[in-house]
């Protein structure tokens, strides 16, 4: 088995292709900028949720787009932190993912417990 020395060592053919997440770091740190607005986004959904239909479908969407985008997020910075562990651009990268995760996890605390409010007869829509 030979050993390598580093990354591009490897030939293309066995290497993950990040193009298929973002082109490059630049893309990537678009992204997360983006992707920064939210916690705002969830918070604006605070109360509403239980009292409009349209306004829980909303947020519901709003949080499939949010595992979406934070997944390809955590995805590319994992796998660019594990091309050469040296690297603390992309450890960076992963904290500043995480962190946002977090700061949007303590910005939709309050879904499930507002959720539990609704009573059954409201779900069953009678």
């Amino acid at each position: 088995m030979p050993k390598f020395e580093s990354r591009d060592q490897i030939e293309e053919r066995y290497r993950w292709n990040l193009a298929d997440i973002f082109v490059d770091d630049e893309a990537f740190l678009a992204n997360l900028e983006a992707a920064g607005e939210y916690p705002g986004k969830c918070l604006a959904f605070q109360g509403k949720i239980v009292a409009d239909p349209t306004q829980l479908l909303a947020f519901l969407r709003l949080e499939d787009e949010i595992g979406i985008s934070i997944g390809k997020l955590m995805n590319y910075a994992s796998r660019k932190s594990d091309e050469d562990t040296r690297v603390s651009t992309y450890q960076d990268y992963s904290s500043r993912v995480m962190l946002l995760y977090t700061q949007i996890a303590a910005a939709t605390s309050w879904a499930t417990p507002e959720l539990l409010t609704i009573d059954e007869e409201t779900i069953e829509g009678n």
